[in-house]
């Protein structure tokens, strides 16, 4: 059997579907793995397809990137909110400092929210890079996680330790080299 050939770029989009579904099915290098294999590709478009794959996740990356600032200012406001909150003069005396506590449940909105959007740039890259499968499952696998851990603080009445060990960081099915 000839494998369909993809040497320009009306070939590639001739074959766009079948190319998208090998890259989302089985994340970038398996499904541009399986893509070389299923087609005959010259080695300069070969280079080009993979190039473009390599740019796609810069993007995403640079997405990344930005949020990092993001988080970091949350979490200097919620360090400057606390440590203004650490100094007993500073506080109400009768009871929960409102101001305070206003401003550090702002301040953990906006670390929530830049958290969450990190959390949707690394399961995107891992599903993409490693493959769909490993990603999906840290997302399935992640209200057990953080269950057990707060079983697991609860036990000890400690609301802030650290237990890595509850989260399947197992990277598992077709993945890159």
């Amino acid at each position: 059997m000839t494998k369909p050939k993809i040497a320009t770029n009306a070939d590639i989009s001739t074959h766009r579907d079948r190319l998208e579904k090998n890259l989302i099915n089985f994340g970038y290098y398996e499904g541009f793995r399986r893509t070389c294999q299923e087609f005959d590709i010259p080695p300069a478009v070969c280079q080009k397809l993979e190039a473009m794959l390599f740019k796609h996740l810069l993007k995403k990356i640079d997405e990344g990137k930005h949020e990092v600032p993001k988080l970091q200012a949350s979490l200097s406001r919620m360090g400057s909110i606390c440590q203004a909150g650490s100094v007993p003069a500073h506080l109400s005396g009768k009871g929960p400092t409102l101001q305070l506590w206003a401003d550090l449940g702002s301040a953990m909105q906006a670390l929530d929210g830049w958290a969450i959007s990190m959390l949707e740039t690394s399961i995107s890259l891992l599903m993409v890079i490693q493959n769909p499968e490993t990603g999906a499952r840290r997302v399935k696998s992640l209200p057990e996680s953080f269950a057990q851990l707060w079983t697991e603080r609860g036990k000890l009445h400690h609301p802030l330790d650290n237990f890595p060990g509850l989260f399947d960081m197992t990277y598992e099915g077709t993945s890159s080299p």
